[in-house]
């Protein structure tokens, strides 16, 4: 696996992003895209770290035990994956009246989120290059051929998939946790991130 994690972002022109706001780089010098597995692994290293730091300090802080911490770490991380891969499922198949945002507003800001990362992996080349010019010009002038893209694909059922996978992944690791009614809330939380509307 390539070590994305330090690249200069800013020297590539094309920089968009992944699942939870990762920043990765549409044409990296050896002109390949990184794919879920790179782009998650960079996240759990940049997004746990920062996102997760000042709920973990409060754990510290109330004297909770470390296998605790990490419990609740490692949760977030997962949930939080759980709940952006939805949004970036909404972007193209929500209601702008529960979502508040229009379809393909990623696809015209330029952002490749997993379910077009998917649909360029397992497109044709054509499909692919279409896919790549719309993340690379923004707008949304190939907005239709790039839906059509991604349901021949089935990029959206896979990119649920992983969302359902990662609330799976969350929910798992609190199990060892005593049950609590906070408990219960945050399994409900995992529950809610996949299954909503908007």
């Amino acid at each position: 696996m390539r070590n994305t994690a330090n690249w200069n972002l800013q020297a590539h022109g094309g920089s968009y992003k992944t699942p939870a706001g990762l920043g990765v780089v549409v044409d990296p010098p050896d002109g390949s895209i990184p794919y879920r597995a790179e782009a998650l692994a960079i996240k759990e290293k940049n997004w746990a770290s920062r996102d997760t730091a000042d709920p973990l300090e409060k754990c510290y802080l109330a004297g909770a035990p470390r296998t605790q911490e990490d419990a609740l770490a490692e949760y977030g991380m997962h949930l939080g994956t759980a709940f952006q891969l939805v949004d970036d499922i909404l972007d193209y198949s929500g209601d702008r009246a529960q979502t508040g945002k229009n379809l393909g507003d990623d696809l015209s800001e330029g952002k490749a989120t997993l379910p077009l990362i998917r649909a360029m992996r397992n497109g044709g080349a054509e499909q692919s290059a279409l896919i790549r010019k719309a993340i690379v010009e923004g707008g949304l002038s190939d907005f239709g051929p790039v839906m059509q893209a991604m349901e021949q694909t089935g990029a959206i059922e896979y990119t649920r998939r992983q969302a359902e996978d990662s609330a799976q992944r969350a929910r798992a690791a609190i199990a060892g946790l005593a049950h609590s009614k906070y408990k219960d809330c945050l399994l409900e939380l995992a529950a809610f991130a996949v299954t909503r509307n908007y």
